[in-house]
């Protein structure tokens, strides 16, 4: 047989694939031809190298490798739904609870129900709602009110009293009077000596007059008593509404003052 058709059934061969009759005619070449059985040792060879232990560690390392890369991948897939959860979950009770929105005139005007005689009657009435911003400027009183999405649409409260005041009262410190220094006493006149006293010789120095006591110290003056909030507002004479955060415009004058401008009368007292 020839060789160049051995060497095509070698491969088959060595698999044990071939037909009886082919296996029969390469066993016989083989018996006699060196070249074929070299190359049948190599082929062997080569299917040994293969099939080594370290390729087949080589081959369950990389499966290791990449069950850890899945396995980190899921782990990193996991976190991160779990901190954007955590982070939607926040961001709705802030929204939901504690973010305040102002609330609307009409809303406010239709909080006042009784007959008002005076700016407790307005603050009785609007205590339905999350928060009140007051301010004072002079006689009138400023009012701003605030929501949260809780208070105003799902669990409002009922009855007043249960709002939180946040007073930002305007008041010009009254300067207390400086007691007034009691008077230095004047300096001793030094009597004249009569005539018929005889000249002993240089006039000797007078002695020093003694030093004036020193003034008491004035009392430091009382602090100031704390504002009483409703003491102030049964005070004013005018209620305006503002629909905005009443307490940040309290700190901008110009801010304010446009705000004052648009402001709606809640009260006046006749």
């Amino acid at each position: 047989m020839n060789c160049n058709i051995v060497r095509d059934l070698l491969p088959l061969y060595r698999d044990e694939v071939v037909s009886e009759e082919s296996r029969e005619l390469v066993e016989e070449h083989l018996e006699t031809c060196a070249e074929c059985r070299k190359t049948l040792e190599d082929i062997n060879e080569n299917i040994e190298i293969k099939n080594t232990p370290d390729t087949e560690q080589q081959i369950a390392s990389g499966f290791k490798v990449l069950k850890k890369k899945l396995h980190r991948n899921t782990v990193i897939r996991i976190t991160v739904a779990v901190i954007s959860s955590v982070a939607v979950v926040a961001a709705m009770t802030y929204g939901v609870f504690f973010y305040e929105m102002p609330v609307p005139y009409n809303e406010v005007k239709q909080s006042i129900t009784q007959p008002v005689n005076s700016a407790f009657d307005i603050i009785n009435d609007i205590g339905s709602h999350k928060s009140v911003n007051l301010i004072t400027r002079g006689d009138t009183l400023y009012i701003s009110c605030s929501d949260t999405l809780w208070t105003r649409y799902i669990a409002r409260p009922d009855r007043p009293g249960s709002l939180f005041f946040n007073p930002i009262i305007s008041i010009e410190p009254e300067t207390p009077d400086i007691p007034e220094l009691p008077e230095v006493a004047e300096e001793p006149e030094i009597p004249e000596m009569p005539d018929s006293v005889l000249d002993p010789g240089p006039p000797s120095a007078p002695p020093a007059p003694p030093a004036p006591p020193a003034p008491p110290a004035p009392p430091a003056p009382p602090a100031p008593p704390a504002p009483d909030l409703f003491s102030l507002i049964g005070d004013v004479t005018k209620v305006f509404y503002i629909e905005g955060n009443l307490g940040k415009l309290a700190f901008d004058d110009s801010m304010f003052s446009m705000a004052a401008a648009n402001a709606v009368l809640l009260w006046e007292k006749q």
